[in-house]
């Protein structure tokens, strides 16, 4: 509860602009916090919600200054909630004050659960006040889903989820393989709802997510774990893991949500024969060097996420590619810094090298993103290689057929008239129309049209 509280401070502190840092600085006009998305700040507040339902709603007596500082913090919550601009916070949590006010365990406490819901709502409509005009709120988001059913994005995602599923059910793509299962499956609807660039690393969905990457096996593993697990756990904390799993059904797992959750889960199990077990020597060794070896880890991500940082210097970025795992887009900002730092260098020059290593970098680390490839090509067309700078496209048109980006300057470098044509009527499917492709034939040639 406090650390909800802390967070709420923090997005506050965003909104009336005290908080000047480019690691904080709000995501889309949605606040984060001391959180890296909105979207974990919504889910962490969702926890505490359903938390403090449990727990004070639950009591058969509680005094009144009791009452009325959980009233604050639900007003703090419900605040929070609005300035994360996550509908799915708000929806949830309408949810959660409906199941607590038909919950025959809390049908004693009836009137405080109104209590709090009521300083809930208060809280929504203070931060939805707060925020500057046209500012996104998590009120106006879920309005805007109920009129423009926003949610096709993820079902056109599920869809090709289980299109890729099938090629391989039984043990699935892998752990965190989504997008290499499902980016190249991508389809037209997929990419009108969500952008042709835009790629779901992540399945928003915690049930379909584990299907696609560790397939039947490792789904029903999962869903056993959690069944026996849920169907023993009692009190405030089952309250918030249910929360919790429930944002996970709509949303991006992360570090801080899923390690909550299972914690949450883990924590509301009562205490049973287990809990005067004392562990071997042995096994408390292992557990000291395996936290230790954590700790290390953990370090070297934060690290290497605050080098991320895009007004760091270039040499910053690099170190970052030593200290984080091979994720492609950490060289990849390296190239394209390396390269559009200095965008005169000829193709021989040291820059240009060192631009192009750090691509194919990328492109290594992951082979099936069609991001390295737009950065090869946008590198092989400025220095006027139109054959290599067609190649990267295609290649990566072939991972993302709906890339957006790459079907632009395919556009502008081709000299082939049936692929200038193939990717002008891609690009008029997504709705899109770039200069070269008002009409047939009509697409520009010069390599001084070209814009990265």
């Amino acid at each position: 509860m406090l650390g909800g509280v802390v967070e709420t401070a923090f997005a506050a502190l965003q909104r009336i602009g005290v908080l000047h840092s480019p690691a904080l600085a709000p995501v889309e006009g949605r606040y984060q916090a001391l959180l890296d998305n909105p979207v974990y700040l919504s889910g962490l507040l969702l926890a505490v919600v359903g938390l403090t339902f449990r727990r004070q709603a639950g009591e058969r007596s509680v005094r009144a200054w009791a009452v009325v500082a959980y009233a604050a913090l639900m007003v703090s919550l419900g605040l929070g909630l609005e300035y994360s601009g996550e509908r799915l916070g708000i929806a949830a949590g309408a949810g959660s004050v409906i199941v607590a006010l038909l919950s025959p365990a809390l049908r004693s406490a009836r009137r405080r659960v109104v209590l709090l819901a009521l300083a809930l709502a208060f809280g929504v409509a203070l931060g939805n006040w707060s925020l500057p005009g046209g500012a996104p709120s998590a009120s106006s988001q879920l309005a805007a889903t109920s009129q423009h059913n926003l949610l096709y994005g993820r079902v056109y995602s599920w869809e090709t989820a289980i299109r890729a599923t099938l090629v391989r059910p039984v043990a699935g793509w892998g752990p965190g393989r989504y997008e290499t299962a499902t980016e190249s499956r991508r389809t037209l609807l997929l990419a009108r709802a969500e952008g042709g660039d835009v790629v779901f690393s992540d399945a928003h969905n915690l049930v379909v997510e584990y299907l696609t990457t560790t397939g039947i096996l490792g789904l029903a593993s999962l869903l056993a774990f959690l069944g026996f697990a849920a169907r023993s756990s009692r009190g405030p904390l089952a309250w918030a893991a249910a929360l919790i799993f429930l944002h996970l059904l709509l949303e991006p797992q992360s570090v801080e949500m899923t390690t909550l959750g299972a914690l949450c889960l883990g924590g509301a199990v009562p205490r049973g024969p287990l809990a005067a077990y004392a562990p071997s020597r042995a096994l408390s060794v292992g557990s000291i060097a395996g936290a230790g070896a954590g700790a290390v880890l953990g370090s070297c991500l934060l690290a290497g996420t605050a080098l991320m940082t895009p007004s760091r210097p270039v040499a910053d970025l690099m170190t970052a590619t030593k200290v984080l795992p091979p994720w492609p887009d950490v060289p990849d900002a390296v190239a394209r810094r390396v390269y559009f730092d200095n965008p005169a260098s000829a193709r021989g020059s040291p820059n240009a090298r060192q631009a192009e290593h750090y691509a194919l970098m990328a492109a290594e680390d992951d082979p099936a993103s069609e991001v390295p490839w737009g950065v090869l090509g946008d590198l092989d067309a400025v220095y006027g290689d139109r054959t290599g700078a067609v190649k990267a496209y295609e290649h990566a048109v072939s991972d993302n057929p709906w890339a957006a980006a790459a079907l632009s300057q395919l556009v502008v470098v081709t000299t082939d008239t049936p692929t200038r044509t193939w990717a002008c009527e891609r690009l008029r499917l997504l709705g899109d129309t770039p200069t070269g492709c008002e009409a047939p034939g009509s697409a520009s040639s010069s390599a001084d049209e070209f814009h990265p």
